[in-house]
Formats: C-alpha cells, structure tokens, sequence
C-alpha cells in the first residue's frame, strides 16, 4: 500500500470523493471532525501526510495540526481552505506549520499534484532522520564502548540489560522504539558513577531497585546527566532518570506521546534491570519472575512470559572458583569446606556478602569451592547463548 495519508473535513461528501479517487493510490482514512481525526491518529497512526478543512465546528484546522503535531510530529500537513481563509494558511505555511495548502474548490488533478509534493517531502525528511539516527546511535554505541571495556562489570550489565529489554518487546509486541535500546545501555553507566548496588535475596525478597533505592536514583541520575547537554536525548534522559519510581506496568503497547514514551521505556528498563540482576547472579527466570510480581504486583503478564521464554534456553553449570573469584548471588553445588576440611555452608546456599567473608576467613582467598551458573554470564560476554 502506498502513502499513509489522513483527511479531515466536516463535509461528507468531500470526503466520499477523496475515497473514490485516492483509495487506490493511497492508503487513506477520513475523519469528519478534529477530535476523531486525533483519536484515529492515537489508533492507527502515524500517518505520513495529515490534510486538514481550516473550518470545522468543534476544532479548526490550525488547532488540529497544534494538537496533531504532539502525537505525530514527522507527519506533513496540508490545509484546505476557502477563500476568505487564505491569509491565515499563508501565516501557518510561513511559520512552517503547513507544508502547502490548497483552496476550495479544488480539482483533484491538483489535490494529486500536492499529496506527490508532500510524499516526497516526508521521503526526504524521513531519510534525513535515519541518517542522522544511526550516525548519532553509531557515536554512541562507541563511547558506550569505551567505557565497558574499562570497566567489564559494565560489559556484562549493558548487554544483559539490552537483550532482556529487547525480548520483552518481542514477546509483549511492545514497539522496540531507539530511545529503549539507547537508554537500556545508557542507564548501567550510571553505577560506574556512583557504585555498583550489591546482591540482595534475603526475607524481604529480591527487589534490588526497591531495596537501593538510593542506590539506583544516583545511578540513574548520574547517567541521565550525561545525556543532558546533547540534542534529541531529552526523552531518553527523562527514561532513564524516572526508572527507579516506575511501578506502574506498560500502559501503552504503542506509545505515541512524549509521556507515553516516557513512562513505558522506564517501565521496561526497571523490569529489564531487574531481570539481568537476577541472572547475573544465578537466579532461574521462575525465581526472578516470583519475585518480581512481588515486587511489582501489576506487572504485565507478557513480561512474566518474556521472561520465562528467555530463560527456559539457559544451562546450569558447575564451576570450579577460588574465594576470591566467588561474587554475591552465586549459588553453591558442593559444600563449602574450610582449611581444616569441616563444612562450613551447604550445597544450594546462595552466597551472600556475610558468607563471602566468613569464606575468606576460614578458606582463604585460594580456597577452592564449586558453584553454579547459567550460562547467562557467558551470554552477555559473547552475545550467544
């Protein structure tokens, strides 16, 4: 189908012509007054060209596009106008509010005419756009780069945190928008900022953005800042600062506006961080999904099968550490012995930072103990499974 275009006009039978002469050349949709134009637009849009009456009962012309422009800002506008109008369209085209407007009567060769110019003009922009996206993205990914191999605990955490965003909007049909993937690599730079918030599993559960919560705000802080001062960013700046107060679950699958985005991206980032947390540090996808509709009763329920999905794939493996390799989470497959061979924890504790230093004491630092992963560490390390 061709050019996804939107009409709007009070008058019926002007827009029965429009669909007899443009239904096959055009992927078209009427609306016959402002406010259904805009609740079309939340349903089914982003149109690529919007052509809007100047005279409408309820909504004018000029306050539509004012309206329109927030849920669809790259759309290309065009105004239909009577006579006594055309000083107000030539006003919104100088102010680049309209694109071109056409008065009425107008004969459909020309209509033809203008909806070209306006394709072409949105084909342009919308290359403009693309290329400026991945330029941008590709410096990015770069400095991002950089820092992870400073620091591999970053490696670990941006990758994880990405490929669970990623496949929760795979599972949920979320729409996989630039600024979630952006600010899922974003975010774990904050903790190289701050500091990194340390295993917690104990009576009160597994929320380790509710129990840091301190933790997490500066973290979140810290990177949202470093987004402050470049163009475009605003929005992903905004996710990434907000994430840690976010308990609500998605309220939209296809979020169009600002806040939209906003409140669905750091609802994704939360639950993402959440997730990798968790099987960074050995938790299977049922424990983690426990635990997080504890922590976050209203989850979505596709989230919960997301993550289930993304685990079941996972080995368990037994791997040979000295104590001083050992980190908070892990889970033990032997007894942990001490120097004198008696035992000190069982087979199936998880480590936390008290066992760790009980560990050091009685073991030492090249003590041997076996524990158990999945073989999600080696994923964020390779990118495979």
């Amino acid at each position: 189908m061709g050019t996804r275009m939107l009409v709007v006009d009070d008058d019926l039978s002007l827009l029965n012509s429009f669909r007899r002469n443009l239904c096959f050349d055009y992927d078209l949709t009427v609306a016959a007054s402002g406010p259904d134009a805009l609740e079309l637009m939340a349903e089914k849009g982003p149109f690529n060209v919007i052509m809007t009456d100047m005279r409408m009962p309820k909504m004018d012309g000029l306050e539509l596009i004012d309206q329109a422009r927030k849920l669809s800002p790259d759309s290309i506008y065009m105004m239909l106008t009577g006579n006594q109008d055309v000083a107000t369209a030539t006003r919104a085209v100088n102010d680049g509010q309209v694109f071109r407007f056409l008065t009425k009567p107008c004969e459909i060769d020309d209509i033809r005419k203008a909806l070209e110019a306006a394709t072409k003009q949105f084909e342009l922009l919308n290359a403009e756009r693309e290329l400026l996206h991945k330029t941008f993205c590709g410096a990015v990914s770069a400095v991002i780069g950089v820092a992870e191999k400073a620091d591999p605990r970053l490696q670990g955490m941006g990758v994880g945190v990405s490929a669970v965003a990623q496949t929760i909007c795979q599972v949920v049909e979320l729409e996989p928008r630039w600024e979630f993937k952006l600010a899922s690599r974003i975010a774990p730079l904050g903790f190289a900022l701050t500091e990194f918030p340390k295993f917690r599993c104990g009576d009160e559960g597994f929320d380790p953005v509710g129990h840091d919560a301190e933790i997490y705000q500066a973290a979140a802080d810290a990177a949202a800042e470093l987004l402050t001062s470049i163009p475009r960013l605003e929005l992903v700046s905004d996710i990434i600062r907000r994430y840690p107060q976010e308990t609500k679950p998605f309220c939209h699958l296809r979020p169009k506006t600002a806040g939209a985005i906003a409140q669905v991206g750091a609802s994704l980032l939360r639950v993402a961080l959440h997730t990798q947390f968790g099987l960074s540090h050995g938790m299977r996808g049922g424990e983690i999904v426990k635990e997080l509709r504890r922590a976050l009763p209203e989850v979505h329920e596709g989230v919960c099968k997301a993550i289930d999905e993304m685990t079941a794939s996972l080995d368990i493996v037994r791997i040979p550490m000295t104590v001083a390799e050992l980190v908070p989470g892990m889970v033990l497959a032997k007894d942990a012995l001490s120097c004198d061979k008696s035992v000190m924890y069982r087979a199936g504790l998880r480590l936390l930072p008290e066992h760790l230093e009980q560990l050091n004491k009685h073991c030492g630092t090249d003590g041997n103990v076996v524990v158990t992963q999945t073989s999600w560490e080696a994923f964020v390390r390779t990118g495979r499974k």
